[in-house]
């Protein structure tokens, strides 16, 4: 739990550090960008848990 907490926090004062730096819209453009990475991620961990399962 205490992890889930850091993690919040940090994200929390990494936006806070981006929106200083750039704009909002750079927020979101890297936010959008790491949710695109994400995907082929999640696919990779559900095929994996898939095939584990299998044998």
């Amino acid at each position: 739990m205490l992890f889930f907490n850091l993690a919040g926090a940090s994200g929390g004062a990494l936006s806070g550090m981006v929106v200083a730096q750039t704009s909002y819209a750079g927020l979101s453009f890297a936010g959008s960008f790491l949710s695109l990475l994400l995907i082929p991620v999640v696919i990779w961990s559900r095929r994996s848990q898939r095939l584990t399962e299998k044998s």
